[in-house]
């Protein structure tokens, strides 16, 4: 953890364990260090922005190990210093750094209601020079921890030039004047951008109002004909779940009719595009009821090898194809990794890949990735079992929760 200190160091395999270290250690000098290592300009941009990202798990630690993907529980910590160290990374410059820090350090904010920071947070919002995802990420943030600093700058931000910007701001007037929201919700439903929309329906779904019922059946009626953008489909299906009007209960009956021809999927056709990637890959690497990193790699070579490869996996499978392998993964099973049951003589079983194999020794790679020598003349009877992949993952995952995913499968590449 004291390497964190050193000038020199930039291997990303050991600034990867030094990060993580101090993030194990979790005293409030190990919480500083990783401050003070983000707002380093000499170090590498992935690991700076790594360092941000502990320090925004700081209080609820995840499961599994950062670095290894093993289950290495933390007990939850109560995060007091983070807003100090939020501002003392503001005093250095980082809400001006590169744009995957800058935003790191608007979502830890956020986070950790660092209203000290507010101002700078406007600044950044209202900064038309500043990246796209700066500024809305900076709308998002004030909005959540001073939206009395943010009022007065809406009116321009809610008409400016950006669609996301636009969309971050309709967002924020929601949660700021919901009396004057719905004209400007209608208008972002009816013709805004994908942003606008998916903002307008979570919008629309809270108010009280018989014309929002008929907006969204609509809607509706639009994305069955195949006329709304598919990536936020998951988001108005969200949203007219939510209204109990006659008029939007036939309208979802009609969309999930045709679907009613595969039960199993039907549930998640919604999700199959409009996700988000980085939320995705927490989920591949953290999420500890579904264990994907166990037997599956990833980026740099990490994960198991039950599973295949998920490299370069979005350009030899359909978003659907990934789909049906993660909600039925019997349907279709990937060559190379067909699972048998071996019986051997003593009444023993065994189950997994059949990694080699000759006349008399069987190696076979069982679902806790362990490699197990089977004595050929010891088996009685083999037979092809069920994939090693469980099959419930599905009832662990929300439909958003799997939008992510597949959005960060169909973009995992060859040569991460």
């Amino acid at each position: 953890a004291k390497l964190i200190e050193r000038e020199e160091f930039k291997t990303t395999a050991l600034v990867r364990r030094v990060l993580n270290a101090n993030f194990r250690l979790g005293a409030k000098e190990n919480a500083e260090a990783l401050a003070t290592f983000a707002t380093r300009e000499d170090a590498d941009e992935t690991h700076r922005w790594e360092a941000l990202t502990l320090l925004s798990r700081w209080t609820d630690p995840p499961g599994r190990d950062f670095f290894t993907g093993e289950s290495w529980p933390l007990a939850k910590r109560d995060g007091a210093e983070l807003p100090t160290l939020v501002r003392r990374m503001e005093l250095h410059g980082i809400a001006k750094a590169p744009r995957k820090i800058a935003v790191a350090w608007i979502e830890l904010a956020a986070k950790c209601n660092a209203s000290a920071s507010a101002a700078t947070l406007v600044e950044r919002a209202q900064d038309h020079d500043a990246d796209l995802e700066v500024r809305t990420a900076a709308i998002t943030a004030a909005a959540k921890i001073a939206p009395a600093a943010l009022e007065p700058a809406l009116a321009a931000l809610v008409s400016d030039r950006e669609a996301k910007v636009r969309a971050s701001a309709l967002g924020a007037i929601d949660a700021l004047s919901p009396e004057k929201a719905y004209p400007l919700l209608e208008k972002a439903a009816n013709e805004g951008s994908r942003e606008e929309r998916r903002v307008a329906y979570v919008a629309l779904a809270k108010l009280d109002d018989a014309r929002v019922d008929e907006l969204l059946a609509y809607q509706l009626d639009k994305l069955r004909g195949g006329f709304t953008p598919v990536e936020v489909a998951l988001d108005l299906v969200l949203a007219a779940e939510q209204r109990s009007a006659t008029v939007v209960t036939l309208a979802l009956d009609a969309l999930r009719a045709p679907r009613k021809l595969d039960p199993l999927l039907a549930p998640f056709v919604d999700s199959l595009y409009g996700g988000d990637k980085e939320r995705g890959r927490r989920i591949f690497r953290e999420k500890a009821e579904t264990t994907c990193m166990r037997c599956h790699r990833i980026e740099w070579g990490e994960g198991g090898k039950v599973g295949p490869d998920q490299r370069g996996v979005g350009a030899r499978l359909s978003r659907l194809e990934l789909l049906e392998a993660i909600v039925d993964p019997n349907r279709r099973i990937t060559s190379g990794f067909e699972s048998v049951m071996f019986t051997i003589d003593d009444a023993r079983y065994v189950a997994g890949v059949v990694v080699e194999e000759d006349a008399e020794t069987i190696v076979v790679r069982n679902a806790q990735d362990e490699l197990v020598d089977l004595d050929a003349r010891s088996i009685t009877a083999r037979k092809p079992d069920l994939s090693a992949m469980p099959q419930d993952v599905s009832k662990t995952l929300s439909r958003e929760e799997l939008r992510d995913l597949l959005e960060y499968l169909a973009n995992l590449g060859d040569d991460q």
